[in-house]
């Protein structure tokens, strides 16, 4: 058994960052202008993928699975139509996106030890302790949300979504009978959290991800367990609908989301399907480009002055996409669910599960969680560069001169 300082000596630079990206996930908004006056996980992120990149080139370890190729397709022609947008600029929104790509591109190319899986679930369990003693440090009144704001502002659904996908590990470890009980211990400290918050797209992320949970399951014990989950959220429902607490509580009632029309989100949609509909045939095959949604919807609420984003990423990619964007992402969204069945790799599955559930309420394509998601359909270790589908040119020419030594 190898001593902790041999075991963190296996661990390149780059793992270091990306360890530090995953503990700060859960308050990324909220520590934005620290120190310096961008976000500080994106500057980490954007270090992160330049000290990847020196890596691959020095170590010659790049490969690409076939499971990535569509997604990545997806992320070149969504960053790509921004050529089409004729009001695009360089903002945030594309610089998040690409990004995004990048991060998924650096971390799932190259080979994955067990040393690095063990690393960065460390890390997801250090992110857990980060968000507790942000929520300490920021109890909400009586009736009040729970909203984390250190530097700025952190949107309570946005934190929400972030730990439910977390959450993804400790169910994970629960399949695999490890640290059970801390483990059943924070997945009730991760849904007590989200009631906090008050956010529903949180309960319905973390609802699906223990869903997947009980899907992978073996055996007959998964029937008793989904009667269970359903039987639950169907009870917690009811006594939202009791005016107990109709503050907090109330805010998942299905009635208050009926009068809401989720906090106004099918007001949006609905004008963006319109705008679809009304659209020619070059704008519905190929969207408006990356960064159009407010221009070519031109939603705005009753008592706002600025268009709203769609706040849906399906939606999202329909307009700025077209159908080519939207179907390029539920085909790479297809594709890595695939790998994930075929590699057994249930964290993956329950992560990206949630991923995609968190896209139905929030423009999650440009939220941090899009790169951790896919980049957890691949943490399983793979160990070395025989094991990749494709590698690069020299690796397999080491990989010849190893067969014709053994040959000759």
């Amino acid at each position: 058994m190898s001593s902790p300082v041999q075991y963190l000596s296996k661990l390149s630079l780059s793992s270091w960052l990306f360890a530090l990206y995953l503990v700060l996930l859960p308050i990324s908004t909220a520590v934005a202008g620290f120190l310096i006056d961008a976000s500080l996980i994106s500057v980490l992120g954007v270090i992160y993928v330049a000290v990847s990149v020196v890596e691959m080139i020095r170590e010659d370890t790049l490969k690409i699975d076939r499971s990535l190729i569509i997604i990545m397709m997806y992320f070149i022609y969504t960053l790509l139509s921004c050529i089409w947008f004729k009001g695009f600029t360089f903002d945030w929104y594309f610089q998040q996106f690409a990004l995004t790509a990048a991060i998924v591109v650096c971390t799932s190319m190259r080979p994955v030890t067990e040393e690095k899986v063990n690393f960065y679930k460390t890390a997801m369990y250090l992110s857990i302790a980060v968000a507790i003693i942000a929520a300490i440090f920021n109890i909400p009144e009586k009736g009040h949300r729970l909203v984390i704001s250190i530097t700025s502002y952190m949107d309570p659904n946005d934190f929400a979504c972030v730990l439910a996908i977390i959450s993804s590990l400790f169910f994970d470890g629960i399949l695999k009978k490890k640290r059970v009980v801390l483990n059943v211990v924070l997945i009730g400290i991760v849904a007590f959290l989200i009631y906090c918050t008050g956010s529903r797209g949180g309960l319905l992320t973390l609802f699906v991800v223990a869903f997947v949970f009980i899907l992978n399951i073996p055996g007959i014990r998964k029937q008793r367990i989904l009667v269970i989950l359903f039987g639950g959220m169907a009870a917690f429902l009811l006594l939202a609908e009791s005016g107990i607490d109709p503050k907090i509580l109330g805010r998942f009632s299905i009635s208050n989301i009926l009068k809401e029309g989720g906090a106004g989100r099918t007001l949006i949609w609905g004008a963006a399907v319109k705008a679809f509909l009304s659209s020619d045939p070059l704008h519905i095959l190929f969207g408006y480009g990356h960064g159009s949604f407010g221009t070519a919807v031109k939603y705005v609420a009753i008592g706002h002055g600025d268009t709203y984003m769609s706040h849906n990423m399906f939606v999202n990619a329909l307009i700025e996409g077209g159908v080519t964007g939207l179907l390029l992402m539920l085909a790479g969204f297809a594709s890595l669910i695939r790998h994930a069945i075929k590699v057994k790799n249930p964290l993956g599955m329950m992560a990206l599960a949630g991923f995609m559930t968190e896209g139905i309420s929030l423009d999650a394509q440009v939220y941090r969680t899009f790169a951790v998601a896919v980049v957890l359909v691949f943490l399983v270790e793979n160990g070395t560069v025989e094991n990749m589908l494709y590698s690069s040119v020299s690796a397999l020419n080491r990989r010849k001169d190893k067969c014709n030594l053994t040959t000759s």
